[in-house]
């Protein structure tokens, strides 16, 4: 039988301090599998986090395989033999946070008022999604997406230009700016809990505080945010797209940018229904859930995994970005 939230939540806090104890002095060929020229030395390509079991109120470890070597595989299932058997194993491998594709979906054109899921970008990056509005401490309106989407993977200063259209779907400065990036969470090698910007609007430019025609009502607690809860997303690749929160509370997700390799704590994995929830382009989007509520935002994917085997998302916790950035999110209009 599975086991109760928090049980789960201690035995996988126990099971990440055992692997990250005897991690330490691990060869080179996990950083070769994971990184195009594997300068990085990452984790080892097991990440950890809580589905639902078979029971109302039991749970079980989920244990997400980002690489299928012998020791991936051999931790799998010395996990699985610590849960009593009560694990959901997957094999979902390489997880990224790609640049945009090519793509004919409505979501890509330039549109005024701005609105969620549309493409826009910082000057220097291909294009993203606006996932939604938000104002600051300060009571000033601005735009929510992923750090690589508005500051170029740490590489943005404080008042770069953010265009929509992004760059990549026709979007030129000065003539399609929109916004000015403010802040931004730092990106770091391990230990992230968010991919996240905020940009001010820019003088004169009017935002459609509305999502998919329905207002949103607040932001789902992370604590409320449970496996099988049904989702939506629009984004700038793929629209509109339907899903499943497939595992919480995801630890140790590596995610590569272009090579580079981060990896981030408390992730929420989605999967899509009929296909996949999202693909490169993709980035920043909002994902909701509930009775419209803002669950997550959308930062990175893999093309593995899942119930179909199309692969799953992953999207930071709305509310942590939004404490980490002090924000609210501002859809009333």
């Amino acid at each position: 039988m599975g086991v109760r939230l928090e049980s789960a939540r201690s035995l996988k806090e126990e099971l990440w301090f055992n692997l990250h104890r005897t991690a330490m002095g691990r060869s080179e060929v996990l950083a070769q599998a994971l990184s195009a020229d594997g300068s990085a030395m990452p984790p080892p390509g097991v990440a950890l986090g809580i589905v639902p079991g078979r029971k109302r109120d039991d749970f079980r470890l989920a244990i997400r395989l980002q690489i299928l070597s012998h020791e991936a595989r051999s931790y799998a299932a010395y996990v699985t033999g610590k849960a009593a058997d009560e694990a959901d194993v997957s094999f979902i491998g390489r997880v990224q946070a790609p640049p945009a594709r090519a793509a004919s979906s409505r979501y890509r054109k330039r549109i005024r008022p701005l609105a969620p899921g549309f493409s826009l970008g910082h000057v220097g990056v291909t294009a993203g999604t606006l996932g939604g509005f938000v104002v600051d401490a300060k009571g000033r309106p601005g735009i929510l997406s992923n750090n690589h989407v508005l500051a170029a993977n740490n590489a943005g200063k404080k008042g770069d230009a953010i265009l929509q259209a992004g760059p990549m779907d026709g979007g030129t400065y000065p003539v399609d700016e929109v916004a000015r990036l403010e802040r931004f969470i730092r990106l770091r090698r391990h230990g992230n809990t968010a991919d996240a910007a905020f940009a001010l609007l820019s003088a004169g430019v009017e935002a459609r505080p509305l999502y998919r025609k329905r207002r949103l009502t607040d932001v789902m607690p992370v604590e409320e945010i449970q496996s099988s809860l049904a989702v939506w997303k629009l984004g700038r690749t793929t629209g509109h797209t339907r899903g499943t929160v497939t595992a919480i509370e995801v630890d140790q997700v590596t995610v590569d940018y272009s090579g580079t390799l981060h990896t981030f704590d408390g992730q929420l994995e989605v999967a899509g229904g009929t296909r996949p929830f999202s693909q490169g382009g993709d980035s920043g989007a909002l994902v909701v859930g509930g009775a419209n509520r803002g669950v997550g935002l959308l930062f990175a994917g893999s093309e593995a995994g899942g119930p179909l085997g199309i692969g799953v998302s992953y999207a930071n916790p709305l509310q942590t970005v939004l404490d980490l950035l002090g924000l609210e999110l501002h859809e009333a209009g």
